[in-house]
């Protein structure tokens, strides 16, 4: 957690205050005004090609320079990222892994969005940087999409985690430059990976993104909605 807490990054929720041995744990962190990015694709649709290029660059710095560090976020996953006015910004940094911890392919297994996970952590394997990548690979996709890499008709967890390990990712309606540059992160085995400043390098010349700035709508809609 020391090492957590002295992370400093506009993308970056910093963590104010925290008890992890609480018997239900908890942490403080830097308010950040903006919609989660599940709740703007819910209620606006998917972000598109340039803004969701635009947030995987800067989840993946942000990634880099977490890993870089030795901490790992381990779950991922689009209620954890807040579209502020300056960019998108991670959050829950130091309780993730809570719920990527259970394995996925137990039936009935007490989860939240398996998604998102990494196939080694739907088998039940600790959860390192190269989950992270993986995931947030499979959160962009949500993002440029407005649905996961392994969603279907039956978005149970079990058959998921099936789709985790045995499907591909579908990357439909994805820029076909931004997907070139997220499929080595969805590597089934983790050495395989791309690491997260090998993402940084490769997407930063994706055409559309180079140069781009973030669009303050998604914030600005938010506040109006939030204000009223």
């Amino acid at each position: 957690m020391a090492r957590v807490r002295g992370i400093r990054s506009d993308a970056v929720a910093a963590i104010v205050d925290a008890d992890l041995d609480a018997p239900r744990p908890w942490l403080a962190s830097r308010f950040v005004t903006g919609p989660s990015l599940s709740h703007a694709v819910q209620t606006i649709g998917p972000l598109g090609g340039v803004p969701a290029g635009l947030l995987a660059l800067r989840l993946a710095r942000v990634l880099r320079d977490l890993h870089g560090q030795g901490v790992v976020h381990t779950d991922l996953r689009p209620s954890d990222v807040l579209l502020a006015a300056d960019g998108p910004c991670l959050v829950d940094l130091g309780l993730g892994g809570a719920a990527a911890a259970t394995t996925a392919t137990q039936v009935g297994a007490p989860m939240g969005d398996p998604g998102y996970l990494a196939p080694e952590q739907v088998l039940g394997e600790e959860p390192d940087a190269a989950c992270d990548v993986f995931s947030l690979a499979s959160l962009v996709v949500f993002a440029a999409r407005g649905a996961g890499p392994f969603a279907g008709p039956d978005n149970t967890p079990l058959v998921v985690a099936r789709r985790i390990l045995g499907a591909p990712p579908d990357l439909r309606d994805v820029p076909s430059e931004l997907a070139e540059r997220l499929a080595p992160c969805f590597e089934r085995l983790a050495e395989h990976r791309c690491s997260a400043a090998d993402l940084v390098d490769r997407l930063a010349d994706v055409t559309d993104v180079v140069g781009a700035a973030w669009p303050s709508f998604y914030h600005d809609l938010w506040m109006r909605e939030f204000s009223s």
